[in-house]
């Protein structure tokens, strides 16, 4: 269990461990996915999710060349921007690019949970390659600390110190809990259910709902167990996120604040993001989070944005320099993945 209030914040690189696929892959999926042409009465898919435009076609018959004219938008336009969010935002003011961009990231992010490392159905259950296929990933690493030193008798107490801001669509931590907590504590399907129940988990921009209960949307579903088009509400752009009835940013503000250690994971510290999760007053005492592939000047311009995010943490004696420490020594962005953070910095988060 986590000593300190912990706060955990997820970008795309924390999903793509089990298989998700992100950015700039996920980006060239979703150009693919609305690649389609009508030509003699019929699509000529190209590749194209043909399931999605029937459903449009039956949805908004009067209106499919409009659609398909969206999907056109999205096709040639979408490698030039930074992500699929990005270029729908850009594009907000345009209510068919937007809807059919919403469309197409609920079925790539589905059909990425269903390929994913950690799928599994009333049709695939959980077997012996579950963790073997997944060991490596931060999220046994994640629940090999948060379990230690909590027995069965303790287990409603689990997440107690722990919370998520998850800038993801998909569910992959809570899906993983769910199956990982069985053979770990020897429960049940729903006994585990109610226990990951209790962890926090903050989503700014939506995600495609709740795994189980009313409007549910299973893990990996496919377009006959939903309805597409009510899922694809729930996905939110930056500019639609902030309304007077939204309470999720506020929520995300207060829990950050009251944070005594923030941790990144997979995050691309996009300034939008970083308004999104910077408290008006803060309490964290320090700060880790994954920095992979980024240059050292990146880093550093990075660390430097991130002093709102610390409390008061004063000013102390470095034994090893000998010099005074300042809010940079708090704060660290190594070059690593999210598994090997977790490798690295296991006693730290633990304290």
């Amino acid at each position: 269990m986590f000593k300190s209030k912990t706060v955990f914040v997820l970008g795309a690189g924390a999903s793509c461990e089990v298989a998700l696929p992100v950015g700039a892959e996920l980006a060239r999926i979703i150009q693919k996915r609305v690649n389609i042409e009508w030509e003699l009465g019929q699509f000529v898919p190209n590749g194209a999710d043909i399931d999605l435009f029937k459903s449009i076609a039956t949805k908004f018959g009067a209106e499919l060349n409009e659609y398909m004219r969206a999907g056109q938008v999205i096709r040639e336009g979408i490698l030039l921007a930074n992500s699929i969010d990005d270029f729908l935002d850009r594009h907000n003011k345009n209510e068919r690019v937007v809807q059919i961009g919403k469309l197409a990231i609920v079925g790539s992010i589905l059909a990425g949970e269903r390929a994913s490392h950690i799928f599994t159905s009333n049709h695939k259950p959980r077997d012996a390659r579950f963790i073997l296929n997944n060991e490596k990933s931060w999220y046994v690493r994640f629940l090999r600390l948060l379990g230690t030193g909590v027995n069965k008798d303790r287990l409603s107490t689990l997440f107690e110190n722990v919370a998520f801001v998850d800038f993801n669509y998909d569910r992959c931590l809570q899906h993983f809990l769910v199956e990982a907590l069985q053979p770990l504590y020897d429960i049940s399907e729903q006994e585990a259910r109610a226990v990951v129940a209790t962890l926090k988990v903050l989503h700014p921009y939506g995600s495609l709902g709740d795994l189980t209960g009313n409007n549910s949307v299973p893990y990996g579903a496919t377009y006959d167990r939903i309805d597409v088009f009510e899922v694809a509400e729930r996905i939110r752009l930056y500019t639609e996120q902030i309304n007077e009835h939204d309470q999720t940013i506020p929520e995300i503000k207060r829990t950050i604040g009251e944070a005594q250690r923030i941790v990144f994971l997979g995050f691309g510290f996009h300034r939008q993001n970083m308004d999104i999760v910077r408290p008006p007053t803060a309490s964290a005492r320090s700060i880790v989070g994954t920095a992979f592939g980024l240059s050292e000047e990146d880093r550093a311009v990075i660390q430097q944005s991130m002093g709102p995010l610390l409390g008061s943490v004063g000013m102390t004696m470095d034994a090893r320099t000998g010099r005074s420490r300042t809010y940079l020594d708090h704060i660290h962005l190594p070059d690593l993945t999210s598994a090997q953070l977790f490798e690295r910095f296991g006693q730290t988060l633990m304290s």
